[in-house]
């Protein structure tokens, strides 16, 4: 009876405690980091904020969304980093509170993905800032908004 349990015990930890795997291998080198935010640095950005871009649950197919208030006047830039290597898989998309998409680092014309987004507001507004899969079941990774005045 104790053997039956024990193996009970280690498939269901095998099925169950596995299924966690891709989440763990989501990681952005912390050098691949320092570096992109030296760059923006050097072209007189300054980081507002970073985003932790993942799933909202497991198995599911959306990731986190966030509210961004941006200035009128200032250029922005979005810098995103992919686990599966620059923004490959993470479409980016800014869209304004009616739902237009102002900007966004994905192209489908061409369907080819651009690591960043540049532009300048024309309007000081809170804005949707939204990250979603494309062909990916294990895409994760982190973005950075900085800023610049262009008064």
């Amino acid at each position: 009876m104790k053997i039956f349990l024990f193996l009970c015990s280690f498939f269901a930890f095998m099925a169950f405690g596995t299924s966690d795997a891709n989440a763990q291998r989501c990681d952005i080198d912390s050098m691949t980091q320092v570096k992109v935010l030296k760059d923006l640095s050097k072209k007189g950005y300054r980081l507002s904020k970073s985003y932790r871009v993942q799933r909202t649950c497991r198995g599911c197919n959306n990731f986190r969304n966030y509210t961004v208030i941006m200035t009128k006047g200032n250029t922005y830039t979005l810098m995103i980093l992919s686990s599966e290597g620059g923004a490959k898989s993470i479409i980016a998309s800014f869209k304004e509170t009616k739902g237009t998409v102002i900007a966004s680092n994905y192209d489908k014309n061409s369907k080819k993905f651009y690591t960043s987004i540049t532009f300048q507001c024309n309007k000081t507004a809170p804005y949707y800032l939204n990250f979603m899969p494309k062909n990916s079941t294990t895409s994760c990774g982190v973005a950075f908004l900085a800023f610049k005045r262009t008064k």
